[in-house]
């Protein structure tokens, strides 16, 4: 997000990314793939004084994995997790 530099009142932004997260492996589990997932939310940038400003975010994270088990790793199951 971008803002522009005046101290005329409080400015709204937005922000956008991308994720790429995994689950760490443990002893059942043979194989653990990265997901690709997404970060998006919303940011407002609050003057309070004209050398200090608040800025509070709101953002959601699309986190997970993909994973494969068993001895011929044909079984597996996805996992999304999601934060605010």
């Amino acid at each position: 997000g971008t803002f522009a530099f005046s101290q005329t009142g409080p400015k709204f932004g937005i922000k956008a990314g991308m994720n790429v997260s995994s689950i760490s492996k443990d002893q059942n589990l043979s194989d653990t793939k990265s997901k690709v997932g997404f970060n998006a939310g919303g940011v407002l940038n609050a003057p309070i004084s004209t050398t200090l400003s608040l800025q509070p975010e709101v953002i959601y994270n699309d986190l997970g994995s993909k994973v494969t088990f068993g001895n011929d790793h044909k079984n597996s199951y996805s996992t999304n997790l999601g934060y605010i």
